[in-house]
C-alpha cells in the first residue's frame, strides 16, 4: 500500500518538503495517526510505536518503505499480466 505522505530522508529536507513535513506523521501499514507526532519531529530523530499495528518506525524505516513501494510501482505485474505469462504468451 503506497504511503500516505513523502518521507524525505532525516538528512536532507528541502524547502518545498518543509510544507510537507509539518504534516502528522501516519503508519504506513493501517494509516493511523500518530497521536501529537509531527514529521518534523520524526525527522528530527524521533520514532513512534502505531497504537493500532504495534509496528515500530522512524524516519529511517519511513524511507525504506518509500522507496520499496518506488521500485515495487516499477516492478508490478497485474494480474491479467501474470495470466499471460504463466500460459506461455509474450
Amino acid at each position: 500500500m503506497p504511503p500516505l505522505l513523502p518521507f524525505n530522508s532525516p538528512i536532507s529536507v528541502t524547502a518545498a518538503s518543509a510544507v510537507d513535513n509539518a504534516a502528522p506523521a501516519i503508519c504506513p501499514g493501517c494509516h493511523t495517526l500518530a497521536p501529537g507526532l509531527t514529521m518534523v519531529a520524526v525527522n528530527a530523530g524521533a520514532g513512534w510505536r502505531c497504537v493500532r499495528c504495534t509496528q515500530l518506525w522512524d524516519a529511517v524505516r519511513l524511507a525504506t518503505v518509500a522507496d520499496y513501494m518506488t521500485w515495487l510501482s516499477g516492478h508490478a505485474v497485474s494480474a491479467v499480466d501474470r495470466a499471460t505469462l504463466t500460459r506461455g504468451g509474450m
